[in-house]
């Protein structure tokens, strides 16, 4: 069991290397239909992709905050304190022959503070799946690699690793909700 987990972590981590997939998508003909804010139907996601079908912004399920590719987002939290979220950059393919649509979304920290506890950490999020002939829905598996740690005063825990129970994997559909 340990040997699929690290070999999944090795492949979301290094990526598959399929000739097959156009990683920039200047090429492809998906970019008219995947132009747009795409909301899954579990969790709160929602990705809007450019015209150029790169990643513009992205609702995580994690903290429900508009990230941004390769910026930092801080915000207020609603019960007081702040929070903020350094995303990485997003990378985005498609394979023409099988209508696969593999979306990455790395947030490389994170950190909330409200009442004096923090938690805090980072998340490696791969969405795979086939998108529809008509380009109106995709059905994604999201495998999730988090990490999470807990800072509590009171109680004198300082960046206590929470368990996650390691490698995430749920099943979404995604509409396409703004063209």
């Amino acid at each position: 069991m340990r040997i699929i987990i690290f070999a999944s972590i090795i492949l979301v981590i290094t990526g598959c290397q399929n000739k097959n997939i156009d990683h920039d998508l200047k090429n492809s003909q998906i970019i008219h239909h995947l132009t747009g804010r795409w909301a899954s139907d579990v969790g709160g996601w929602e990705i809007e992709f450019t015209e150029t079908g790169q990643v513009e912004e992205v609702i995580h399920p994690l903290g429900k905050v508009v990230l941004r590719p390769g910026q930092t987002t801080v915000f207020p939290v609603k019960e007081g304190g702040t929070g903020f979220y350094k995303t990485g950059q997003c990378s985005v393919s498609f394979d023409e022959k099988t209508r696969e649509l593999v979306v990455e979304i790395i947030i490389e920290s994170f950190r909330v503070e409200k009442r004096g506890e923090i938690i805090e950490g980072s998340s490696l999020d791969d969405l795979s799946g086939v998108l529809s002939d008509d380009g109106t829905t995709w059905d994604a598996e999201w495998f999730s690699v988090p990490k999470y740690y807990v800072t509590v005063p009171d109680e004198k825990y300082s960046k206590h690793e929470l368990p996650t129970g390691g490698v995430e994997i749920r099943q979404l559909k995604f509409t396409r909700i703004l063209k």
